[in-house]
């Protein structure tokens, strides 16, 4: 494996400013729309012209998910959930949670929605008069990822743990011996692999077949202090990428049957990686808090 710098830029795309400021953007894979998410609400763009098609004020916004290739958006808002159809005028919201909501993710089978925020995962079912109904947790939980079958729903917490929730087969897992709260974590596209920060090293567990109970996870590299992001590759699922606070990249192939290979890429500015994405082509698209961005091309074949 390799990776070799295939393009630097001096800037991003600098994109016209927002009313609802800017904590994330979530660009839709076909229909030509993007979301910002920020303190001040929502708002929804046409990525062409950036003119907007929604709007919703008054409540901080943590971040916006599309439900696969749909019209459809979902989006934390203060203690609640709201969801749009982009293409209609069509908006529906939860009922007011306990605290601010952090995080949210479909589930990819059903449609439904889990948030997380202090007092466990909140699952609702979006345009629906569905009952909310909630995973309890005492805690915080910031971060949630689920697997492609809706099998696994897993959060990261403030509290330094990886929570694990089985609703269908009443399985409720808890992960410790983390140094730091996690706060990045991932499913590879077949749901059997998940990698998740909390320490220098990313720890890799095998969700394949009866779950992680009882199974070592893998703990790789020596991120600084702990990674950033994690992204598995769309077509190879035992293939991931990691940055981190020094401006470092690094993917790792899990396909060796010893010791997984590991090739790392340094940026010129070692400012902090908050954007790693895989393209089309399966390069990677970095960008840094300098403002830098690079596109990084990556050999598995060797």
């Amino acid at each position: 494996m390799a990776l070799r710098p295939t393009n630097e830029s001096g800037a991003l795309l600098e994109l016209p400013p927002s009313k609802v400021g800017a904590l994330s953007i979530k660009a839709h894979p076909v229909l030509g729309l993007y979301a910002i998410s920020g303190p001040e609400g929502l708002e929804i763009r046409e990525l062409q012209n950036h003119r907007t098609l929604h709007i919703d004020l008054g409540a901080w916004t943590t971040t916006s998910q599309w439900y696969k290739s749909s019209s459809k958006l979902a989006a934390t808002f203060g203690r609640k959930v709201i969801a749009r159809d982009c293409l209609s005028d069509k908006r529906w919201e939860s009922p007011e949670f306990e605290a601010t909501l952090q995080d949210l993710c479909w589930l990819p089978q059903n449609g439904m929605i889990a948030s997380t925020g202090y007092g466990g995962v909140n699952l609702t079912a979006p345009f629906r008069s569905t009952a909310a109904e909630t995973l309890e947790f005492k805690g915080s939980l910031l971060r949630i990822a689920i697997s492609p079958n809706s099998r696994w729903i897993v959060t990261g917490s403030q509290d330094s743990t990886l929570q694990v929730f089985s609703p269908k087969e009443d399985i409720r897992l808890e992960m410790r011996g983390y140094l730091r709260k996690v706060n990045e974590l991932a499913f590879n596209t077949t749901g059997s692999r998940l990698a998740n920060n909390g320490s220098p090293e990313v720890t890799v567990w095998d969700f394949s077949g009866a779950g992680p109970k009882g199974r070592k996870p893998l703990q790789l590299g020596q991120h600084r202090p702990t990674a950033i992001r994690i992204k598995w590759h769309p077509k190879n699922e035992l293939v991931f990428a990691t940055s981190d606070a020094r401006g470092v990249v690094r993917v790792f192939d899990l396909n060796q049957r010893q010791e997984p290979n590991v090739e790392s890429w340094a940026s010129e500015t070692n400012a902090k990686i908050c954007v790693l994405e895989w393209m089309p082509d399966g390069s990677l698209f970095c960008a840094d808090t300098s403002g830098r961005c690079a596109t990084v091309s990556v050999d598995t074949s060797k």
